[in-house]
């Protein structure tokens, strides 16, 4: 019986992903391990052993500006975060929204993996879209008033 693939969402360096590769081996060792990660990036992975299959992402210049779809169920989906709650990583988990799987991980630092409901990740990402879409107003704002105030 084929067991279902986990995925890793690369967010983090080599060396970094490495630990998160460790975690997830230990954790799923008779999984297949894959990862996601953006396309240019994948030749630092190609001759890793431990990863049995690599997905491209297209990422915009931004980063994870494109949805990630994959026709697949995972057994897990991981995401290594370089904080302890994934702060910031909105727009990696809004990317990721449409892919399937039995569970969801946040890996801190990559050194631990808790589990993360699929709502308090959606949750997150509104949350750090509503404050990007506020800040931005009042950083427009307050650009213009500088402009205005030295004329320039």
């Amino acid at each position: 019986m084929n067991k279902k693939a986990v995925l890793i969402i690369r967010t983090v360096s080599v060396e970094k992903l490495s630990k998160a590769l460790d975690l997830a081996g230990e954790r799923w060792p008779d999984h297949p391990l894959a990862v996601a990660s953006s396309i240019n990036r994948l030749n630092e992975l190609s001759d890793e052993p431990r990863i049995d299959h690599l997905y491209g992402i297209e990422t915009g210049t931004g980063g994870f500006e494109v949805p990630l779809v994959l026709d697949e169920t995972f057994e897990a989906i991981v995401f290594p975060v370089g904080n302890a709650h994934g702060s910031g990583y909105g727009n990696v988990f809004w990317a990721c929204r449409s892919l399937s799987a039995k569970s969801l991980y946040i890996s801190s630092y990559c050194q631990d993996l808790r589990v993360i409901g699929a709502f308090r990740l959606k949750l997150k990402c509104l949350i750090e879209k509503f404050l990007e879409d506020i800040l931005t107003v009042i950083g427009a704002i307050g650009a213009r008033r500088l402009i205005r105030q030295f004329d320039l």
